[in-house]
């Protein structure tokens, strides 16, 4: 298990990254081998990370080769290995994670790629370029996601106590 979190606000980077990081501490039990986060203009996305697949690689929040899509995600895609080897041709991989193969397939067919998955989910993909953010789950809901959109300020999180330190009342 792993913990995420993903905040979209109209402040200052400082503050994004550190509301993210209270909320990080909140999860810190959901992913003790490693801690990522990623921000920009607006946003910021955090992970917490519980190793299980690639030891050595698939750090988050993780970002296409380009940089425009950021991926914070939760969860086992079972039949990563077939569907990294059917994108071999139209992706170069940096490591052997799950993480990358979802992100590979949803930079590259889009939402149509999560009908293909087999495994259990929750994640955010985030488009720096268009400002779009994909948020889901896997279909029997097994890993957890919170969000709340209020006064003008979008989060998300693996728990609730993350999710309140992202959106203080």
């Amino acid at each position: 298990m792993c913990g995420i979190t993903f905040l979209m606000a109209g402040e200052g980077a400082d503050r994004l990254r550190a509301r993210t990081a209270a909320a990080l501490d909140r999860i810190a039990h959901r992913g003790p081998d490693a801690r990522g986060m990623a921000d920009g203009p607006g946003w910021s996305a955090g992970h917490n990370r519980l190793a299980i697949i690639d030891l050595s690689g698939g750090q988050q929040p993780m970002r296409d080769p380009s940089g425009r899509y950021v991926l914070t995600y939760n969860g086992e895609i079972y039949n990563y290995q077939a569907l990294r080897a059917e994108w071999a041709e139209r992706w170069q991989f940096r490591d052997h994670s799950d993480t990358e193969v979802l992100l590979a397939g949803l930079v590259l067919d889009g939402t149509a790629f999560l009908d293909r998955l087999l495994g259990m989910w929750a994640f955010v993909l985030y488009d720096t370029a268009s400002g779009v953010m994909l948020m889901a789950r896997d279909v029997v809901g097994k890993k957890p996601l919170y969000y709340r959109d209020a006064g003008g300020q979008f989060a998300c999180a693996s728990e609730l106590p993350a999710l309140r330190a992202l959106m203080p009342e």
